[in-house]
């Protein structure tokens, strides 16, 4: 960027980003109160003027500024100022003032004023635009005024005068007029603090907006109501503007001023945080204005609509009231006045006089608009009522095609005249292969003489049909019926096939004949459905008909039908635990396995079970030989397990209902009179026992891949052969040892690295369970040692570790990494079952949803024809809504 202001205005904003944090106030009143290269502000103190002054010249020293021209209403503060670096006040008529943005500022009296020079030079339009630039007035004190030579100029330019041309009589004689008052603003006086005591009582903000056929208009004015009951209203802003030359209704121009009035709000936003402004009113003469603000947008035409929600976005339709014309201070901006009459006008200056009074007595929201509001949104609604064929009806009403023909059949019959009841075949006598073809003729007949009636019209004149069946080359053939020519005239093929019938793709008819193909080819897929159609029927786009009828085949979808899988949960909490081994456990069963009751041969064997416990954290594992599935054997290897391994606080389970598929439930292997027990038991040792949701695996995953492992080496170990269940014992805690052995991390290639690796016996014993033996100490003088330490640094280095390591290769998600679309309450959904043909999935209805942290639903609980269950989502078909 290349520009010189904005380049200004950058350097200022990137100074205070860099050092505004060392001079807080000055960088507050840089940022808000800079205008080109002004600084405008006051303070509510001497003390913080100086302290403003110190900030405002060390932050902008920081970027190698030097402020100059400075100035003080207060005598004390302007003598801190260096007097090179003062602004010198020059005489401007009866006060020495400081020019400032446009304005005369006297610091003495602390007042605004003007100078107004008018050069004695020939009234031109040259001459009048520039007397009107040279009025710069920022807050628009002086906009009724300067709207009135506005308006003289735009009659100038309407005159199409040259820029250097004198003027006609009636237009000098009113800018003579003009030009011989504007000296009296060189009298105005202006206050500039305006808040009064600053112990006051409520401050706010009073708005007016108006329009004439000239122009608009708005002003915006400060109320104080003091402490001691006095009441101070001052104009704050104010702006006016020429009508456009393109004629604009007055309602409209009233809504324009009105828009006018909310962006002046919107530019004084700052004064609702320096001053606490309670309340906020603003009132126009126009009833049309405020009817259109308090109507919905959508209901207006699209010129109100737009500024309607400019003026609702800016302020709330409540803020707005009706005034009446004579005590509207924007009359004067939108209609124009003399100088004169402006310096001497209390209405412009301070408001109409109901304003000094309590705002219970104003004028009230409430208003009366009569007749009807102007320019709303006309809804044009076009209701058409075709009664469509009896046959067309009836191929709505039926759900296939063979259906309509036989009723076809049935009606024919019943319509054709019969000689000798006696000798009549009944009515319910199977249809003959005439009456099916007639029936389809009747159909077809029907079908194009209500969707293709302009095609047949064209070709029963010669003409061509419409673009959309030009290509398909169609013609009448001797029934009246509307057939397909296309250039298969000479191809061994039959008539039928050469010239099918052309059936409408919005027609009825034709979703029967693809619904009728699609049964006929059990359940085909697009291309024989298509083939068989196309032998006799052409229907225009069929494959994306036949698609969407196949999509809404009951049956079809019931085979495409998935279970939805979520993706993937972030690991519990309980897998991070820095703890003893064991303090999370996760338990299942796996089995049955076979043992002999004794050594001698010809014994008779048992089964037995395998309870496979693995630690959350360390996936150090645990197994056990259970004698049964009783409860007793299962409290008897929970206490063994506790006896060992320390009391767990949590333990996980699923909810399986076989053993054999390594997936049954603790809670469903004991019988409903003994879980009472069962839960009992762990209740009184501190255990917390959470279960996974029903035919969920997934849920418990950490223990069944450590069942997949278990088997892994039972198999090749016991091959064909039976074991006794010492023999067996022994065998399961080798296995652990194995797998308490295995390393936790990749292991690396590299010769430089640490021989020794992570395993889950590091957390057990200190070491791997197969390490090898470690020389003996015993030589190695006492002081040399401290054993304890070292022990618990030992420890402590696993767990470090075990975070570096380990915890990093548990980051990604392997699998189920895409997100699928939450299943909601009122799902039809159908429970899939591996062991079952699709058709014979039991059909659910989706009752309540259990999300997770995440907000992902991973469980549902649905409601099928025997009651309530409970299901992951990944066992749950969700079937297509129509």
């Amino acid at each position: 960027m290349t520009s010189s202001p904005y380049i200004a205005q950058r350097v200022l904003r990137q100074l205070i980003e860099d050092e505004g944090h060392r001079f807080p106030l000055g960088a507050t009143v840089l940022s808000r109160s800079c205008y080109v290269d002004n600084i405008v502000c006051s303070t509510s103190s001497t003390e913080e003027a100086l302290t403003l002054h110190h900030e405002l010249t060390k932050l902008l020293a920081a970027g190698g500024f030097i402020l100059r021209k400075w100035a003080s209403s207060h005598a004390e503060v302007s003598e801190a100022f260096l007097e090179e670096l003062k602004d010198r006040p020059r005489p401007v008529g009866d006060m020495n003032a400081i020019r400032l943005l446009g304005l005369e500022w006297d610091p003495q009296s602390d007042c605004f004023g003007y100078r107004v020079d008018v050069p004695s030079v020939e009234p031109t339009k040259r001459n009048i635009l520039s007397q009107i630039a040279r009025m710069y007035d920022i807050n628009g004190y002086l906009s009724p005024v300067i709207f009135a030579m506005k308006r003289l100029l735009q009659d100038i330019w309407l005159a199409g005068l040259d820029w250097d041309c004198s003027l006609p009589a009636t237009l000098l004689e009113h800018w003579s007029n003009i030009r011989s008052q504007l000296p009296c603003l060189n009298h105005l006086r202006i206050p500039r603090y305006i808040m009064g005591n600053p112990e006051r009582r409520s401050v706010c903000l009073v708005g007016f907006s108006d329009a004439s056929q000239v122009g608009m208009g708005a002003s915006l004015y400060l109320r104080v109501w003091h402490s001691d009951g006095s009441v101070t209203c001052n104009l704050v802003k104010s702006k006016s503007k020429v009508a456009p030359l393109k004629t604009v209704s007055i309602p409209r121009l009233e809504l324009c001023a009105a828009v006018m009035l909310s962006r002046l709000v919107r530019s004084v936003d700052f004064l609702f945080a320096d001053f606490d402004i309670a309340d906020i009113y603003l009132f126009s003469d126009s009833t049309t204005t405020l009817a259109w603000i308090q109507t919905p947008p959508y209901r207006l035409a699209t010129f109100v609509a737009n500024r309607v929600v400019e003026i609702t976005n800016n302020s709330s339709p409540s803020n707005w009231r009706y005034v009446g014309t004579a005590s509207n201070p924007a009359d004067l901006a939108s209609r124009g006045v003399l100088a004169n009459d402006l310096v001497n006008s209390d209405l412009w200056w301070h408001g109409p006089q109901f304003l000094r009074d309590e705002p219970a007595s104003w004028p009230s929201r409430d208003f009366h608009f009569i007749g009807a509001i102007p320019e709303l949104r006309h809804c044009h609604l076009t209701t058409t009522s075709q009664e469509l064929p009896p046959v067309i009806n009836l191929m709505k009403r039926c759900s296939s095609f063979l259906q309509v023909q036989r009723v076809l059949i049935y009606v024919f019959r019943f319509a054709t005249p019969r000689e000798g009841l006696r000798t009549a075949r009944p009515l319910s006598r199977p249809g003959s292969a005439e009456e099916f073809r007639r029936a389809i003729t009747c159909c077809i007949r029907v079908t194009q003489n209500h969707f293709l009636a302009d095609e047949i019209k064209h070709l029963q004149q010669g003409e061509e049909c419409s673009a959309k069946y030009r290509g398909l080359t169609p013609f009448l053939s001797e029934d009246g019926l509307v057939m397909v020519g296309g250039r298969l005239e000479n191809a061994p093929l039959p008539a039928r096939s050469k010239h099918p019938y052309l059936i409408p793709y919005e027609s009825p008819l034709a979703t029967l004949i693809c619904d009728h193909y699609h049964s006929f080819s059990l359940h085909g897929g697009p291309s024989i459905v298509q083939a068989l159609i196309r032998r006799t029927f052409w229907i225009p786009s069929i494959r994306r008909l036949i698609r969407s009828r196949q999509f809404r085949c009951k049956i079809c979808a019931t085979f495409k039908a998935k279970p939805v899988q979520p993706q993937m949960a972030a690991l519990p909490s309980s897998r991070f635990a820095i703890d003893r081994c064991f303090v999370n456990t996760a338990i299942d069963y796996a089995g049955p396995v076979f043992v002999k009751e004794a050594r001698r041969r010809n014994c008779p064997s048992t089964k037995a079970y395998i309870a496979v416990l693995v630690c959350m954290a360390t996936k150090a594992v645990h197994l056990e030989l259970v004698s049964s599935l009783s409860a007793e054997a299962c409290l008897a290897a929970l206490d063994r397990f506790i006896g060992r391994r320390g009391l767990p606080e949590t333990i996980f389970s699923d909810q399986g209902r076989n053993f054999i598929a390594c997936a049954r439930m603790i809670r469903e292997n004991v019988p409903t009179e003994q879980q009472d027990v069962v839960l009992q038991h762990i209740g009184q040792k501190g255990i917390q026992w959470k279960f996974a949701p029903p035919y969920g695996p997934n849920f418990n995953g950490l223990a069944e891949s450590h069942v997949k492992l278990t088997k892994h080496h039972l198999k090749r170990c016991l091959g064909s052969q039976i074991f006794t269940f010492e023999e067996l014992c022994t065998l399961l805690i080798r296995i652990e040892s194995i797998l308490n052995s295995r390393p936790l991390c990749a292991l690396t290639a590299s010769p430089d690295d640490s021989f020794d690796f992570l395993t889950p016996g590091h957390f057990l014993t200190g070491a791997h369970l197969l390490t090898r033996p470690e020389p003996l100490l015993l030589d190695v003088p006492e002081p040399r040692l401290d054993r304890w330490q070292r022990v618990s640094k030992t420890f402590q280095s696993f767990w470090k570790q075990w975070k570096k390591q380990f915890l990093n290769t548990l980051m990604q998600r392997e699998k189920w990494t895409s997100k699928a679309k939450n299943l909601a309450p009122g799902d039809l959904v159908l429970i899939s079952d591996p062991h079952c043909s699709p058709l014979s999935w039991p059909l659910a209805r989706v009752v309540r949803v259990c999300p997770g942290k995440d907000g992902v639903v991973r469980v549902a609980e649905v409601k099928t024809s025997t009651g309530l269950v409970t299901r992951p989502v990944n066992k749950l078909a969700i079937l297509p809504s129509y």
